[in-house]
């Protein structure tokens, strides 16, 4: 007895002290009671219990039969009973186990319990036996959600294995061997599989180092395939300081939209809007744009920008509102679910505060709408909706407000050179449960056509990069102020913005 009350302590206090933590791992999927369950195993199991509570608890105390997970290929028959127990249905799909394990390993690493390290271990032994081909997995085609099952898993796998820890798999290197067989989609699931490993445990130099030369062998465009799994990263893995890069070092690429590269350009968690999108092209990121009151203002136009995510929520945002005097903040491209801009549709509030140089911060409330796309007027076919989102092209659409108390105005301090172009810059920070920075900067035309030129040559650059090159503008020299905050940002300084 004196024996189980220890026992039960210990993992009491580790259980309370690792729930205030920053999770080091992913805790999607990872259920309250399952983390209940963790700070007692030997409590009574619920029929509301998750079924990673369900498989795990057995196995908590005794520490025993853990071919239960290393063996997946042997232990189905197991799999399958406990699934009927709790679902009622007769068996559980290869990825179901697969992600069944993955959740309880997260949920028991961020719990930091070192008596079940040797279950987790285990884990990981039966979801590399699955991934690299065990119960058949591989020769399945996998959908979208599957492949986000799939990544989240690995990538955190790999965080918790380390760069040493992948090199030295033997299942590793049977995902180098099936990379030289003859069958494209496995060949490609296995490098896939392998950088997405290596990017969750942080390793950001391999496509240059010879060991990890085969994850690249007849990949197309190499840099298209790590921007995806960066990505993946930005939504499945924690970001705790530790993890995160120097704002100097994000990497800006080109964004895609339907497979074609747009003039568009921002970090890996930034995509394109589907809003005002058309057929081959998209209009804006998918953050909180300086749009105008004339949305879209022409119908065939592609507005050139830079975002770039330098901190988590703090995010830069270079851009020439279409009327670049009517400068209007647009949160509706961050707030509507746009992935389907034929679905697309909302309507809301959404508070900001502004602050410009040399004013106070100024509190805006946001009303914005998205209306819901509109039947095919007949004149129009679908196939030429690139003439505009407002034209009949069956696309959701931001309505353009009217000027007024709530339509995101904003009134920035104007600096005007000695050609009489304006530019001007300011921070706004989005209000509520999760806030963010947005920090914006509208260069004028000339510079803005530099800015071009230079991401359209370079394709993918860092924020360093791109900041030393704001010093080679001569004539068209972006005014001290602007570039001292720009500088700022890049060594996470700047005030309002970086903290």
């Amino acid at each position: 007895m004196v024996r189980f009350v220890r026992y039960f302590f210990v993992f009491t206090v580790l259980f309370l002290t690792a729930a205030n933590a920053v999770p080091k791992f992913s805790h999607e999927g990872v259920t309250d009671d399952f983390r209940a369950m963790l700070a007692n195993p030997r409590g009574p199991a619920k029929p509301t219990d998750s079924f990673a509570t369900l498989v795990t608890r057995p196995h908590m105390v005794s520490m025993t039969d853990m071919d239960f997970f290393s063996d997946p290929q042997n232990s189905r028959g197991k799999w399958n009973r406990e699934y009927k127990s709790h679902t009622g249905r007769d068996k559980i799909t290869v990825l179901g186990i697969f992600e069944t394990m993955g959740t309880s390993r997260r949920g028991i690493l961020n719990a930091s319990l070192p008596g079940a390290i040797f279950m987790t271990t285990e884990q990981q032994t039966g979801m590399l036996r699955i991934i690299t081909g065990g119960l058949g997995f591989r020769k399945k085609a996998a959908t979208e959600a599957e492949k986000d099952v799939m990544a989240r898993e690995l990538l955190n796998m790999g965080r918790s294995m380390g760069v040493a820890g992948i090199a030295s798999s033997d299942d590793v290197g049977h995902f180098k061997h099936l990379s030289r067989g003859g069958f494209p989609n496995i060949k490609r699931h296995a490098q896939m599989s392998t950088l997405l490993m290596l990017v969750g445990a942080g390793y950001s130099r391999f496509e240059e180092e010879l060991t990890w030369s085969w994850c690249f062998d007849g990949m197309g465009d190499k840099q298209a395939a790590l921007a995806k799994i960066k990505g993946y990263a930005d939504r499945f893995l924690p970001r705790d300081d530790a993890a995160l890069v120097a704002p100097k070092d994000v990497v800006i690429s080109a964004l895609t939209y339907n497979g074609r590269a747009q003039s568009i350009y921002g970090t890996s968690g930034i995509k394109v809007s589907g809003l005002h999108a058309a057929v081959d092209y998209g209009r804006y990121p998918d953050v909180m744009i300086l749009g105008s009151h004339k949305v879209p203002m022409q119908a065939v136009h592609q507005v050139f920008s830079i975002t770039a995510e330098v901190a988590p929520g703090r995010y830069v945002v270079i851009m020439e509102p279409e009327v670049g005097d009517d400068p209007v903040l647009r949160p509706q491209y961050m707030e509507v679910k746009a992935g389907d801009p034929t679905t697309a549709q909302g309507a809301g509030q959404t508070r900001v505060a502004v602050k410009h140089t040399g004013k106070a911060e100024q509190n805006v409330t946001i009303d914005w709408t998205v209306d819901a796309p509109k039947a095919s007027s007949g004149v129009l076919p679908s196939a030429i909706a690139g003439l505009g989102a407002y034209m009949g092209s069956r696309v959701s659409e931001v309505k353009p407000t009217e000027r007024g108390p709530n339509d995101g105005s904003v009134n920035p301090v104007v600096i005007e050179n000695e050609f009489g172009e304006k530019s001007y810059s300011f921070v706004a920070r989005v209000l509520g449960a999760k806030e963010k920075r947005f920090f914006y900067w509208c260069p004028t035309p000339s510079q803005l056509g530099l800015l071009k030129d230079f991401a359209g040559q370079k394709k993918r650059f860092t924020f360093g990069e791109l900041y030393d090159h704001l010093g080679t503008f001569g004539d068209d020299a972006v005014d001290p102020r602007i570039l001292r905050e720009i500088q700022e940002i890049k060594e996470g300084t700047l005030g309002g913005f970086s903290k």
